[in-house]
């Protein structure tokens, strides 16, 4: 469906207008005078029932969308988490499956031979590549299950 415009956030951002209430709510569009559109663009009328349906679809979309095994990232290690077992870090990257790339923070769950990778790559600033599985993290995934660490070299 994101493919088609509709997205996890798109469907948030309605909830979150119609309020706690679930208020029915319209939008209407008004088009640049640039690029005209031929077709007439009425008001789109949201009432409670598609508010109701509009929040299952984006806590589906997340789920859904953010379930991925054996992802690659690719990026460098900006924080440690040493509070935490098993240790976690946060590497500032992109993932390989993704037809447009984005820069985003990841939290990956280290096994117990990467803690030390991890810790000497942060301060240098050197590039890792991690696979494992991603699941959905609040607005964002979260990589767990590594199976492969590697320090990239200068």
């Amino acid at each position: 469906m994101s493919g088609a415009g509709l997205s996890a956030n798109l469907c948030e951002a309605l909830v979150r207008i119609a309020g706690e209430e679930r208020r029915d709510f319209s939008l209407s569009f008004a088009w640049s005078s640039e690029m005209p559109m031929e077709q007439p663009s009425p008001p789109v009328g949201i009432s409670h029932r598609h508010v109701g349906a509009l929040d299952v679809v984006a806590k589906d979309l997340r789920e859904r969308l953010g379930r991925e095994e054996g992802a690659v990232l690719n990026g460098v290690v900006t924080k440690l988490h040493r509070d935490v077992i098993p240790r976690e870090a946060t590497i500032y990257g992109s993932f390989l499956h993704e037809d447009a790339p984005r820069q985003r923070r990841v939290r990956v769950e280290l096994r117990a031979e990467d803690v030390d990778r991890a810790a000497d790559a942060w301060p240098a600033g050197l590039e890792v590549a991690v696979a494992g599985d991603l699941e959905p993290r609040g607005t964002g995934v979260r990589m767990r299950r590594v199976t492969r660490f590697v320090v990239r070299p200068d």
